[in-house]
């Protein structure tokens, strides 16, 4: 008689090589298919021309980060644009926190209006006076924007923080970014290391899981959304943050000059500036490369907006413009 054991081993040594035999065919027959998900089973990670620039690096906690030192553009600390230190030697810390927008997508690192929003404060205080930092990174939504922000105020210490988030909360995905736990994450690389190395998994997924059946949901929901630009507002009152959020504006939203209301930060308590304002009645032509990137003459608008909404809010109090002498004078 067999024992339970003998027929288990002679089970899978039959469905072993069953599969061999398939993967066999499927090769020799060409087959291949890549499921649609595989874009967006974690969110922009693994798109084509992500790969192959190959400045980022998987991240458990944020699902993506820079490489530090990558492409010539990334720094020591893994964030666009110059060299910074974790001590503060300015009077004014200011980081900038956002996506592939606030980043400036298409523009080189001197173009975004990060780095325009520098040279004004240069150009009005002195170098030395304001240290502006890019913190934005393509793709990250709101929900990795408030696990960021935490670190970078216990780690960084800014004054003042721009958070600009909204265009990436509401693009499609398999699962929303907050259900993204260490144990989906692996499993979800665990299957796609399967079926972008198997062609019986690929077969099986092109038969099982067709387009037209996959269940999208949003990264962010709109409460979700408003959920954690409340957590980022906490968090910055615990540590004397001051903070400015930006209203993003789409193509779209430019041509109806209305922004769309899931994604507008609430009024009552936070400092709002309202990018939509500076483009109303333009041609988007001008303003944008695409549904939501903008050129490089509109970073310039938005970097003297942002200052002008700075000034208008008291956050530059401690500083006042340069005199002749070029000398920083501090006030109260």
């Amino acid at each position: 008689m067999i024992s339970g054991k003998k027929i288990f081993l002679i089970g899978a040594v039959s469905l072993s090589v069953i599969a061999v035999f398939f993967e066999v065919l499927l090769r020799a027959e060409q087959f291949s298919y890549r499921p649609p998900y595989f874009e967006i089973d974690v969110p922009f990670i693994h798109t084509k021309d992500v790969q192959a620039s190959n400045i980022f690096q998987f991240d458990y906690y944020l699902f993506w980060k820079y490489r530090p030192h990558a492409g010539g553009v990334v720094n020591s600390s893994g964030f666009l644009g110059r060299e910074f230190a974790e001590k503060i030697n300015a009077k004014i810390r200011l980081v900038t926190l956002g996506g592939s927008v606030a980043a400036g997508y298409k523009l080189s690192r001197h173009e975004n209006y990060c780095a325009q929003l520098q040279k004004i404060c240069d150009q009005t205080f002195g170098e030395g006076a304001v240290e502006v930092i890019n913190l934005a990174c393509p793709g990250y939504s709101s929900f990795q924007a408030e696990r960021l922000f935490r670190v970078v105020v216990k780690k960084y210490h800014p004054d003042i923080a721009i958070i600009h988030f909204g265009e990436n909360d509401r693009l499609k995905a398999l699962c929303p970014d907050k259900e993204l736990t260490f144990v989906r994450l692996t499993k979800t690389l665990l299957i796609r290391f399967i079926t972008e190395n198997s062609r019986v998994a690929q077969y099986l997924s092109e038969k099982s899981s067709p387009a037209h059946q996959i269940r999208w949901k949003i990264r962010v929901s709109p409460a979700d959304y408003q959920h954690n630009v409340n957590l980022i507002s906490e968090e910055a009152r615990r540590n004397n943050v001051k903070l400015l959020f930006v209203k993003s504006c789409l193509r779209a939203e430019l041509r109806n000059f209305t922004p769309t209301p899931d994604y507008v930060p609430p009024e009552p308590f936070i400092n709002l500036y309202d990018s939509i304002s500076d483009y109303g009645g333009d041609n988007a032509n001008e303003i944008f490369f695409d549904w939501a990137h903008l050129k490089q003459p509109a970073h310039a608008r938005l970097a003297r907006g942002m200052f002008n909404k700075l000034s208008d809010l008291g956050y530059w109090s401690e500083l006042v413009a340069v005199g002749t002498t070029g000398e920083i004078i501090a006030g109260k």
